[in-house]
């Protein structure tokens, strides 16, 4: 085969002329735009599907050519998280044939870098005179969402308590509502139609604008995953159990939760910062939800989330 670049999309030339052929061609009009990944990463699916086809230079894809195509890109040095990206595109190409792709891919083991509390709450302060920048910092730190979950957020996933709104592989989330995410929403939300979206941007602007406010800090590497991460491990220090945190980022397993339980270490154990103080009350009558006209009834969480404090 030949060598190829880790490439995970293809050049905007090839989308527009260069055409899967086959199966490959059947599977791209029923199957793979039908697929529940977001529409960027779909085509970063169709880019791979095209270089498959290179390599087959004609031969018909089967699951021996599509191991053989793997082995020889992990023999040209491609990491393990660009492998395992195009696993995923050849093994929905198989899955839809009602075939298995079976190509182990050992990940290295990455602990999310800690993010100190200050660090976000000094990002919130210098963000406050710009209520979208606060808005989107919100969203990540406060509610733990991902970059494409922020752009894809529409005002029915608003709720009178929580957002309640469809994540990562159609996963259903309901994660409520702080007092300062609610105060940053209601201007994104008034005066719009259900079907609006709350902030109408792309996920370029999400990442320019956590690393412009990183670099305020003195962390210019942050990046939007990081907020993620610190909202993640902030509820640890908390003490909450990892099946609340695994239902509020909306992991498939909890063992993908897991790994924040060794992201601060022993600052997990003495719980430096917490979100809010959280005092033992009566206990209340679950809040409501309503999206689109409908009443939903959700679970009162076990923690109290209120990120950070207000930095008025």
């Amino acid at each position: 085969m030949p060598k190829i670049k880790p490439r995970t999309k293809a050049p905007k030339q090839d989308q527009l002329t260069e055409a899967l052929q086959g199966e490959l061609a059947t599977y791209e009009k029923v199957g793979l735009f039908q697929r529940s990944v977001t529409k960027r990463t779909v085509y970063r699916y169709r880019g791979i599907l095209l270089q498959y086809q290179r390599a087959l230079n004609g031969a018909t894809p089967t699951l021996d050519t599509s191991c053989q195509f793997l082995g020889h890109l992990r023999k040209q040095g491609f990491t393990p998280a660009t492998l395992r990206l195009y696993r995923a595109a050849l093994a929905g190409f198989h899955t839809w044939r009602g075939e298995e792709l079976a190509f182990s891919i050992r990940l290295p083991h990455h602990v999310p870098e800690y993010i100190e509390p200050t660090i976000i709450i000094r990002m919130l302060e210098l963000s406050q005179d710009k209520p979208k920048d606060h808005l989107i910092l919100r969203l990540m730190t406060d509610a733990g969402l991902r970059r494409e979950e922020v752009t894809r957020l529409g005002v029915r996933h608003v709720g009178v308590k929580a957002l309640r709104f469809r994540g990562k592989e159609d996963r259903d989330r309901t994660v409520p509502l702080t007092k300062e995410l609610m105060e940053a929403l209601k201007p994104f939300c008034a005066n719009k139609s259900p079907n609006d979206l709350v902030l109408g941007v792309g996920e370029g602007v999400i990442y320019r604008t956590v690393k412009r406010y990183g670099k305020l800090v003195g962390k210019p590497e942050l990046k939007p995953h990081d907020l993620r991460h610190s909202f993640a491990t902030r509820l640890l220090e908390q003490k909450t159990d990892l099946r609340t945190i695994q239902e509020l980022l909306g992991h498939a397993s909890v063992s993908t939760t897991q790994i924040y339980t060794q992201v601060a270490g022993t600052q997990l154990e003495d719980a430096i910062s917490r979100l809010n103080q959280v005092e033992d009350k009566p206990a209340e009558k679950s809040p409501s939800l309503f999206i689109d006209g409908t009443e939903y009834e959700i679970e009162k969480p076990r923690v109290t989330l209120g990120v950070f404090p207000s930095s008025k």
